[in-house]
């Protein structure tokens, strides 16, 4: 049976994401080729990917991470195609001068719901664009377990797509005349599980639709994921009007600083970060009368480490200090402006709003 390389590189590419992390049962890491579909199943994430792909008619069950490794390996070498003859315990694969087996997976124990989930109708168109947005403020996503309300991004019945971990907020306004509504009126949270196993191909899903309440299905040409949601509600209201206090306080009080970036920031950020340390990060800042001055102080008394960003401007009382966690600080410059607000109370978060206004970020301040 020869397959060409050009065509199945692709498609295990996307389908090796949704394979399991850890190696507890066998038929997690394993690739199945079963009736005209590439199958990959998650057994933490509840995520499976299918695409159309046939290698015969008797059903292939395959190691996927040897069989991604060697197969891309041929392929970067310039082979074009390669010649797989099963057997009752595994594969012989041959590829130019290359002779190797893989082993088959005898018994097929993957999970049967998995094997006979039925995709239900695709309920909202998305596109691109829609997963552009998603990754605008896909950075603050909460990554503790232990709050599994704030594990993931949340698309809110306005459109809106919201995200928070204990520290953070994002917010991301719709596109002007084209706010897309989630296919739950109440709104729903894309699990981050599901996110990070798309990861680049996120823009490739092209509709979303629910299975019951608490399956969300993405559909790619070709291919289907789903992908269980997370339990309990994310707190919309409660942030919404956080971040609504914020916006209001930024026009009447407080100072604005804009600093010069001209890709100088990224460096500074990150000379400055290799001085602080886990799990704060803690970074004071200090604003001048034409610069932010940036201290790293270690607590033991050791490396230190300062230095002044050039400001474009700097609106509203001089001298205003704060602490904050230099890594958030710095994800705030590069994913939303280098332009930000610090309200004159001790509890006001640093408030980051992008150029084109859509994208809010606050980042809360550390105690002094």
């Amino acid at each position: 049976m020869k397959i060409p390389l050009k065509e199945l590189m692709p498609v295990l590419n996307l389908v090796k994401g949704f394979v399991a992390d850890k190696n507890i049962l066998p038929a997690l890491t394993h690739l199945y080729f079963k009736e005209d579909s590439v199958r990959a199943f998650s057994g933490s994430a509840g995520a499976v990917w299918y695409t159309p792909w046939s290698m015969g008619e008797e059903p292939l069950i395959l190691p996927a991470e040897d069989m991604v490794t060697v197969f891309q390996s041929l392929f970067d070498q310039g082979i074009e195609e390669v010649d797989l003859n099963p057997t009752a315990t595994q594969v012989t694969v041959k590829a130019g001068r290359f002779r190797g087996s893989l082993p088959k997976l005898v018994i097929d124990d993957a999970p049967t719901t998995f094997m006979q989930r039925a995709a239900p109708p695709r309920q909202v168109e998305t596109g691109k664009d829609f997963w552009d947005d998603v990754d605008r403020v896909a950075f603050s996503v909460c990554k503790d377990a232990t709050k599994p309300s704030l594990r993931g991004v949340c698309w809110a019945s306005s459109g809106r797509l919201f995200t928070a971990d204990s520290a953070r907020i994002a917010t991301l306004a719709p596109r002007k005349g084209a706010a897309l509504k989630p296919p739950i009126a109440a709104g729903l949270l894309i699990p981050d599980h599901l996110l990070e196993r798309l990861a680049g191909n996120r823009s490739k899903v092209t509709g979303v639709g629910m299975e019951g309440e608490s399956i969300l299905w993405c559909f790619m040409d070709p291919g289907m994921v789903f992908g269980s949601l997370m339990e309990g509600a994310f707190p919309i209201t409660g942030t919404a009007t956080i971040v609504k206090k914020i916006q209001d306080a930024s026009k009447t009080r407080g100072t604005t600083i804009n600093l010069v970036s001209a890709g100088m920031l990224g460096h500074v950020m990150a000379r400055l970060l290799y001085f602080v340390k886990p799990p704060t990060f803690r970074v004071a800042g200090v604003i001048e009368k034409d610069a932010l001055k940036l201290t790293v102080v270690d607590e033991d008394g050791g490396m230190m480490a300062e230095e002044s960003l050039p400001a474009v401007s700097v609106t509203g009382k001089q001298g205003g200090s704060f602490f904050v966690n230099g890594k958030f600080f710095s994800q705030a410059l590069e994913s939303v402006n280098s332009e930000f607000w610090l309200g004159d109370e001790p509890t006001d978060p640093l408030y980051f709003r992008s150029e084109d206004k859509r994208l809010e970020h606050l980042v809360i301040r550390l105690v002094a």
